[in-house]
């Protein structure tokens, strides 16, 4: 059974604290706020999914001057603190690393990260910090990936070789590193998705347009902000909405029923209006009322899409534990297949999945037998999902 199209599905009231607690900060205030904060909670679980779903900096904003309980203030305070720590340490990094490809000749893009929440909110740490994420050019990925060794990045798998490069190595979108010293991630990518045809637009064109921000006493390049609603809509589709950052970064920017018009309309001709016109009412019904979708640019069954979406995929009836995760990774898997409409994109997400070459480590293929790759990429494929899985295990759930 699905909600009717006029209401939302049941949240768990932990998690609808969090979400209207985030909706405060993205300006989207709900009269139900002081009501939900004043029922007892389980504020260590609210805490926890603020952390998983990389919304701890909003949430502490969206929360500031409410009456909270004691504990729950203080501990709230401490992680934002923490948080913003490690902004700050991301937003000079981001800027180290930026001067020293550009003083190498190279043209460095900053996509997400501490850049993208100066351009949202205007202040570095309402977006949590994660890894370090770069662009450039294809014919300068291979020195930047050397100037990264230079500056006490170590890959986090082997570089392919020389052969391979020349061979595969056009079809790699990027290659992560973590910091020898500080342990900080960075990911260098060369094209913004690992299917061009999700969004087809050359790195010589993006950098014509490229917004420049002030980032830690640096001017760092990135996306200019047509293509930024765009790729942010690819990127947060490719991993089903997962977290509710991806969705709080489109609400941010689709913040008037005129943007999300726009965006609809840029995204049309990519065959991204569905998910775009999905990405804008999750914000405005997860942030906010159900009124809030009157004025935008969607139909019913928009809204009929969008709540089954939150009831499946937020709603208090999801489970936890091994099967409902495992199915949840299948759906996303499937959704990368289903948010461009036509077996045309159908075909090219499969040759960009069985030709991927993140796994040819695992089967290192001399490059004259490179087309049997694709019979190998599901299996290694696995295999990484299952050592990955195994690693969680072990190590246990991130604070």
């Amino acid at each position: 059974m699905h909600p009717p199209s006029g209401r939302l599905p049941a949240l768990n009231p932990g998690f609808e604290l969090l979400c209207l607690g985030v909706g405060r900060a993205l300006g989207r205030g709900s009269p139900h706020l002081a009501a939900i904060l004043a029922a007892d909670h389980d504020w260590d679980g609210v805490l926890r999914s603020a952390l998983r779903h990389r919304c701890l900096g909003l949430l502490a904003h969206g929360l500031e001057g409410l009456p909270l309980p004691d504990a729950p203030a203080d501990a709230l305070r401490r992680l934002a603190r923490r948080q913003a720590q490690r902004a700050l340490a991301c937003a000079a990094e981001t800027a180290r690393l930026a001067a020293r490809l550009e003083n190498a000749g190279l043209r460095p893009l900053t996509l997400k990260g501490q850049a993208l929440s100066l351009q949202l909110h205007g202040q570095l740490a309402l977006r949590d910090p994660g890894d370090i994420d770069l662009l450039v050019a294809p014919a300068e990925f291979w020195a930047a990936v050397a100037l990264l060794g230079e500056a006490g990045y170590a890959p986090l798998q082997p570089l392919p070789s020389e052969g391979l490069r020349q061979a595969a190595g056009h079809r790699l979108r990027d290659i992560g590193f973590r910091h020898e010293g500080s342990g900080m991630l960075v990911e260098l990518h060369q094209r913004l998705t690992a299917n061009h045809h999700r969004l087809p637009v050359e790195f010589d064109a993006i950098w014509e347009e490229r917004t420049i921000i002030a980032l830690a006493g640096h001017r760092v390049a990135t996306l200019p902000e047509a293509l930024l609603r765009l790729y942010l809509c690819v990127h947060g589709a490719h991993h089903r909405w997962d977290r509710l950052s991806w969705i709080a970064d489109m609400t941010a920017l689709l913040n008037t029923p005129a943007a999300a018009a726009s965006a609809i309309e840029a995204a049309t001709p990519l065959g991204l209006d569905r998910e775009m016109r999905l990405a804008t009412l999750l914000g405005a019904r997860l942030f906010g009322e159900v009124e809030a979708d009157a004025g935008l640019p969607v139909g019913q069954a928009d809204r009929d899409r969008a709540n089954r979406f939150i009831a499946r995929h937020f709603g208090a009836a999801s489970a936890e534990g091994r099967l409902p995760r495992l199915r949840d990774a299948v759906a996303r898997h499937i959704h990368r297949y289903s948010f461009k409409p036509g077996l045309r994109a159908r075909l090219h997400e499969l040759s960009a999945d069985l030709t991927n070459p993140t796994d040819l480590n695992r089967f290192p293929l001399p490059p004259a037998f490179l087309w049997l790759y694709p019979a190998f990429r599901p299996f290694a494929l696995l295999a990484r999902k299952v050592a990955a899985w195994r690693e969680a295990k072990r190590v246990g759930p991130r604070s």
